[in-house]
């Protein structure tokens, strides 16, 4: 991003107009507007001075990227949501739409009354944050069993087999959120095999072919 387009935005997050960003530069404010619209280009010494006004270093105003996304509203998770998964009481949605994820993951987990997931796991680690929205429940991580409520969670490794269940009379929702891109775990595991598989009957028809290579 250019050197204009970065002093709008810190400007603009500041709350600082024109002129106001101008005083505390010491600078004028047509100076400051023609930067912003790639006019001119500051000397080192201008921005020092535009950089002090802001109460940035140099180096922090040309690393910290601008935010150019705007926020995403949530729904309430109904028709309109995303399931992942579902099993006979318990079902897997996304949290969010799939343009807006990119390289995070915002999953809700809903549990009803007796409900429960299969034991899941994935095939790569992946750190994952839990955090018990509403109900009771009880989380199985390998040998170990987890009793959480309200506003209780877990940060674990989802590489570990695990499973949810609902331990309480009203059903129960978990938000369940990582900072990768969402990968369902049984299809990537369904892909890993494929691949494997493809590989090994590559190899298989290699040495075929070369046994047939040296009896003729």
């Amino acid at each position: 991003m250019d050197v204009g387009s970065r002093l709008r935005y810190h400007r603009t997050v500041q709350d600082l107009t024109l002129r106001e960003l101008a005083r505390k530069a010491g600078c004028s404010n047509s100076l400051i507007s023609q930067i912003e619209a790639e006019k001119v280009s500051p000397s080192l010494k201008t921005m020092e001075r535009i950089c002090r006004a802001l109460e940035l270093t140099v180096s922090d105003f040309l690393r910290i990227e601008p935010v150019d996304d705007p926020p995403v509203f949530i729904p309430r998770c109904g028709d309109r949501t995303e399931t992942v998964m579902r099993w006979e009481k318990a079902r897997l949605f996304h949290l969010l739409d799939s343009e807006a994820t990119g390289s995070f993951t915002a999953l809700l987990l809903r549990l009803e009354t007796g409900g429960f997931t299969s034991i899941r796991r994935s095939i790569r680690s992946l750190k994952d944050l839990n955090l018990v929205l509403t109900g009771k429940v009880m989380c199985r991580i390998g040998t170990s069993e987890f009793a959480l409520e309200t506003g209780e969670g877990l940060f674990f490794d989802a590489a570990q087999p695990h499973q949810w269940f609902n331990r309480g009379n009203e059903p129960a929702e978990i938000m369940i959120t990582s900072p990768v891109s969402f990968k369902l775990f049984e299809k990537l595991e369904k892909e890993v095999r494929w691949h494997e598989l493809f590989r090994h009957q590559k190899k298989k028809t290699k040495r075929v072919q070369r046994s047939a290579r040296k009896a003729a």
